[in-house]
């Protein structure tokens, strides 16, 4: 359904000149923005401070269910393809969500960015992890804390490998934001060096704990809470403890439109 929404409004040159994303934005500025921001505020994300994390944040749980993973992922691959952002750093959500699915992230990276590369996989993450994606500390840490939820939560090789890479990369990128992180995913890291019998897994781990090493990294406590993007960490299950708080949310969000 939310894919035929996204379509027709495509169609309909909605996003032309403006984008996907300031186009919907335009329509929360109104009547209803603040029951808006109260479902936000439980899903833990903030469409304001970026959009495409915004929404790529609410579908991580279907990239996790295998009946819903497909949709999810074709879902993703249509925003990227119709949102027609001013710039290209404005999908990095959605690219994100889809670098451990997508069998060919670069073609859809080359039809929004301003440059081109090969089919290489490190292009591909040298290309995400530059500043005409990556503008600040925030965003680099929201990059890593999103690609380090799938990582920890993904039983395949397949998904582990390519997100360690893109962690290869991110931190030699952003040491700093890198350190957010690292609490989240030292238990798998050591589940994979004691444990795992993948020769790449095995030697992609060891770079990044080399990383560590060598740029004396510590822990720090992940800052997304403070700019109401938690829903990153937390968004891999449905909360069954809030469900009757989303559906008072929701009814009173339909109350809110009925009255306008």
């Amino acid at each position: 359904f939310l894919e035929v929404i996204i379509k027709r409004m495509h169609s309909s040159d909605c996003f032309t000149g403006r984008g996907l994303s300031f186009f919907t934005m335009a329509y929360r500025q109104n009547e209803t923005s603040t029951k808006l921001e109260i479902l936000d505020n439980i899903s833990g994300v903030n469409f304001h401070s970026h959009f495409s994390f915004a929404v790529s944040a609410l579908l991580l749980k279907g990239l996790k269910s295998p009946a819903t993973k497909s949709t999810s992922i074709r879902i993703l691959t249509t925003l990227v393809n119709v949102s027609k952002e001013l710039t290209p750093s404005l999908s990095l959500g959605y690219l994100i969500a889809l670098l451990p699915y997508h069998d060919d992230l670069s073609h859809l990276i080359n039809s929004i960015s301003t440059e081109t590369i090969a089919g290489n996989a490190n292009q591909v993450y040298q290309l995400i992890f530059n500043n005409n994606f990556i503008s600040d500390d925030t965003v680099a840490t929201l990059v890593l804390t999103y690609i380090a939820t799938i990582f920890t939560n993904s039983e395949s090789e397949h998904e582990q490998l390519t997100c360690l890479r893109a962690l290869e990369e991110g931190i030699s990128y952003s040491p700093e934001s890198f350190c957010y992180i690292l609490g989240s995913i030292h238990n798998k890291l050591d589940q994979i060096i004691q444990n795992c019998k993948n020769k790449e897994l095995i030697e992609s781990t060891n770079h990044i704990l080399l990383n560590i090493i060598t740029n004396d990294l510590s822990s720090k406590e992940n800052f997304l809470h403070e700019i109401s993007f938690s829903g990153i960490t937390k968004n891999l299950k449905f909360d069954i403890k809030k469900k009757d708080t989303i559906a008072k949310a929701v009814c009173d969000y339909i109350d809110e439109i009925l009255h306008i």
